[in-house]
């Protein structure tokens, strides 16, 4: 540890160089005119004032106040509770937050506990991926619905849950809406999706549904994340397709067998923008129609979520159980 002299001296050569930096500033940089423009480029950069520059959109502070289509936040896993007041703009991961990346005993329990229970598994629609109704009996499944209700603050009543299997590095899942995104009554009850991903490193892509343009994150095993209600209005989300040549190089694709579980919890948190005026409007048959032309020049939209079973979809018939 450095005597306090040391310490002392150390303060007066910063102190030495940050005077040197400014007297060498001042030498070097450009004139500014009293309008406010810089000096090299005459009277044109002035003229611009508060409005758009060559590789500037706005002048104006106020330009920026509106809220974004996202938020992105990388959360910390340390704490009891999602240390920020949740917004509806926010996707947020956390990693590790349910187990250490590396350590794939989670995901093997889960399986174990439901093949114990001889659990009927049914497919999501057209086979891409098969989900469960009955994995209340699971003690790990509780367990980890419970960290996720306690991290982001999901109320007690009203909350709804599913368990995806993605059985191997072929299953998928298509852009979907979550259904309170159209459906009223489920709309009063659920404003933002939390999930949880074991196994496989999948990427849960959203879709603009006005521009088309994604949004990617790796989901890692032990990962939790969320995203609230008016990226749900926004976005269409899914997990990507792998190519056949990509699906053997996985992360995850010897230790899961490619496998993946997401456990999903629909439900209600207290958010700092739950009544703004400038949140987007519920979808109609008409908007969530449309809202497909998007994915619609990429290969069709199959399978959106819809107003039947729960929160993402209804499903279809059986399948074989893991074994």
């Amino acid at each position: 540890m450095p005597s306090p002299d040391a310490g002392g001296a150390l303060h007066s050569s910063f102190a030495q160089l940050a005077v040197g930096a400014r007297d060498s500033s001042r030498s070097s940089a450009p004139t500014l005119n009293k309008g406010g423009g810089n000096a090299r480029h005459g009277n044109g950069a002035r003229s611009r004032g508060k409005g758009s520059g060559r590789n500037t959109a706005s002048f104006d502070p106020e330009s920026t106040y509106t809220r974004p289509d996202a938020r992105i936040v990388v959360a910390s896993p340390c704490h009891v509770k999602c240390p920020r007041t949740l917004s509806h703009d926010d996707i947020i991961c956390v990693p590790e937050l349910l187990c250490a990346e590396d350590d794939y005993k989670t995901y093997h329990k889960l399986l174990e506990e439901l093949q114990g229970m001889k659990t009927e598994w049914t497919s999501w629609h057209e086979g891409c991926h098969l989900i469960t109704k009955t994995p209340q009996s699971s003690p790990t499944f509780q367990a980890i619905v419970r960290r996720l209700s306690e991290y982001f603050g999901v109320h007690a009543k009203q909350q709804g849950t599913r368990f995806n299997w993605y059985k191997d590095a072929k299953d998928w899942k298509p852009f979907h809406y979550d259904s309170a995104a159209f459906n009223a009554q489920r709309a009063k009850q659920q404003n933002i999706t939390v999930g949880a991903s074991f196994g496989a490193e999948r990427e849960l892509s959203f879709l603009h549904v006005s521009h088309g343009t994604t949004l990617s994150f790796p989901q890692q095993n032990g990962m939790a994340f969320s995203f609230g209600r008016d990226v749900n209005l926004r976005f269409q989300h899914g997990i990507r397709a792998l190519p056949p040549q990509k699906q053997a190089n996985i992360k995850g694709a010897v230790e899961a067998k490619g496998g993946r579980i997401s456990i999903v919890l629909w439900g209600w948190v207290t958010a700092e923008d739950e009544h703004d005026e400038n949140s987007p409007p519920m979808l109609t048959d008409e908007t969530r129609g449309g809202s497909g032309n998007a994915q619609a020049h990429r290969g069709g939209n199959r399978g959106r979520g819809g107003a039947r079973g729960s929160s993402d979809s209804s499903p279809k018939s059986p399948a074989t159980p893991p074994q």
